[in-house]
């Protein structure tokens, strides 16, 4: 069944196989456990580097005191047997997780054992429409609206990204004046698209460690864009995501990934990608997020931090 399917009946079974490509709908899953699951403890396992007899060891060990646990196994495939998982019914839960369908028996066992939720992304000529649909929907859930104009104009700018989509929708209430309609002046005005080209520049200064011209252009920005502050959180934080995103792959998945022109990518991203270190990349997410987290829940002089980022850089 489809995730959303999985999430209605997700307290059925207390074995759940989330399974697809798009990791979002995959995270839905996990979190829907947790929350219908307050006070359970939360243990993670990547299985690709543990080895199974430590994963049954630790799920079949409880004390005297212990809590009712969920189990995340993430990349479950890689374990050699699945048959532990499907002779034993389990007091906790239980969480299969990969991005990959599995081929074998075992694994159409288990989906008929437990709960199947099918996690994969929409086909490519179906990713807009998806969107818009999520966008409505989440901004109705936050008594918002956003009519599908400005929607397919938002996926203009971001791609099909879930956690981008709901990352911006968020700024954007955050952020708008009244009334609650989120339009596309709203989108140009806090979101991604006034300053896109300015960040290239600036990030080329940092990299090229002539932070005096990065202070000097964030100057400017600063004088003449509206919500300056966010808008570069949140265009540095994708920057550099693509940037980590071609260090750890090859340059065509690079393109798709990010959605640039090809010339973009080979023109702008893989320079500055040779001039950085995977380090520096997470050091500086790192530095974003809790600038961002920092930014929702109290008011503080961004401008400031934002240039002791550079320079810190």
């Amino acid at each position: 069944m489809n995730y959303r399917e999985a999430i209605k009946k997700i307290n059925e079974s207390n074995l759940i196989i989330a399974v697809g490509n798009e990791p979002f709908y995959r995270d839905q899953v996990f979190n829907k456990v947790i929350q219908t699951n307050p006070g359970h403890e939360v243990v993670r396992f990547d299985c690709s580097e543990t080895p199974l007899k430590t994963i049954i060891n630790t799920i079949s060990f409880k004390d005297l005191f212990s809590t009712k646990r969920i189990f995340l196994l993430k990349n479950f495939l890689k374990l050699k047997k699945l048959t532990y998982f499907l002779e034993r019914d389990f007091d906790d839960k239980i969480i299969l997780d990969s991005e990959k369908i599995g081929r074998s028996k075992d694994f159409e066992l288990l989906k008929e054992k437990g709960i199947y939720a099918e996690c994969a992304k929409p086909k490519f000529w179906e990713e807009e429409d998806d969107f818009v649909g999520k966008a409505k929907a989440f901004t109705s859930s936050q008594g918002y609206s956003i009519d599908p104009e400005s929607a397919r104009y938002l996926f203009s700018q971001l791609g099909y990204n879930l956690y981008r989509l709901v990352r911006e929708l968020q700024k954007l209430i955050l952020y708008k004046d009244n009334p609650s309609r989120i339009t596309i002046s709203d989108i140009e005005a806090i979101s991604l698209k006034s300053i896109n080209y300015n960040v290239f520049d600036v990030i080329d200064h940092v990299l090229n460690g002539n932070k005096k011209k990065a202070l000097e252009l964030l100057e400017k920005i600063f004088k003449y864009e509206k919500s300056p502050g966010i808008l570069l959180i949140s265009l540095w934080y994708s920057h550099l995501e693509s940037l980590l995103y071609l260090k750890t792959s090859d340059e065509q998945k690079t393109v798709n990934f990010v959605k640039m022109p090809p010339l973009t990518v080979k023109n702008k991203l893989l320079p500055q990608s040779k001039k950085i270190t995977i380090k520096k990349i997470v050091w500086a997410l790192n530095y974003l997020t809790e600038m961002d987290y920092n930014l929702r829940k109290s008011s503080f002089d961004l401008k400031y931090l934002i240039e002791k980022f550079v320079i810190a850089f």
